[in-house]
C-alpha cells in the first residue's frame, strides 16, 4: 500500500507542481493561511455516494478531491478536519474521508480548487468522476472529485 500511495502522490505532485506541499496530520495545523488542496483518498470497499439529489457508485481505488479553505485556521485546519475520524459529516467528501483507509493531502496557499481539478485532469493520471460532486457552487468544473487511473 505504501508504494501505491507514493505513485498516486507522485502523479498528483507532478501535475500540480512544486508550490504544493504534502501536508500530514502532524503538520496540517502549521499551514494557517487560506488556500486550496487535493485530498488523495483510498477506498478499500465500493461506496454508494449521495450528494444533493444525486447519487453514484465509487469502486474501490484512489480518488482526488479538490477543495479550498478560506476561513479561520486556513488550509491546515480544513485538512486536519478531513483527516479526523470523529467528525460529524457536513460536506460531500466527509462520507468518503470517513470510509477511507488512507488519506494524503497536497496543499498550496495561492491556489484555486478549480485549477487543481483541471491540472489533475490534464495530467492524464486522473479523470473527473461523478458530475456535480463537491462542485455544486462551481460553474466551470464538472466535478471536484477525480479518480486515479493508475
Amino acid at each position: 500500500m505504501e508504494g501505491l500511495i507514493d505513485c498516486v502522490t507522485d502523479d498528483a505532485q507532478a501535475a500540480l507542481g512544486d508550490d504544493f506541499v504534502r501536508v500530514g496530520s502532524g503538520s496540517s495545523r502549521e499551514m494557517r493561511q487560506p488556500g486550496s488542496y487535493a485530498l488523495l483518498i483510498r477506498l478499500n470497499e465500493p461506496q454508494l455516494v449521495r450528494f444533493g439529489k444525486k447519487q453514484g457508485h465509487l469502486a474501490a481505488g484512489w480518488y482526488a478531491y479538490c477543495g479550498s479553505a478560506k476561513g479561520p485556521g486556513g488550509v491546515g485546519a480544513r485538512i486536519a478536519r478531513h483527516l479526523s475520524a470523529t467528525k460529524k459529516p457536513h460536506w460531500h467528501v466527509d462520507r468518503l474521508t470517513l470510509a477511507a483507509s488512507k488519506i494524503e493531502a497536497l496543499a498550496a496557499a495561492d491556489a484555486c480548487e478549480c485549477e487543481i481539478a483541471a491540472c489533475l485532469n490534464a495530467s492524464g493520471s486522473f479523470e473527473h468522476i461523478l458530475p456535480g460532486f463537491g462542485s455544486s457552487d462551481c460553474r466551470s468544473c464538472s466535478s471536484h472529485l477525480l479518480a486515479w487511473r493508475g
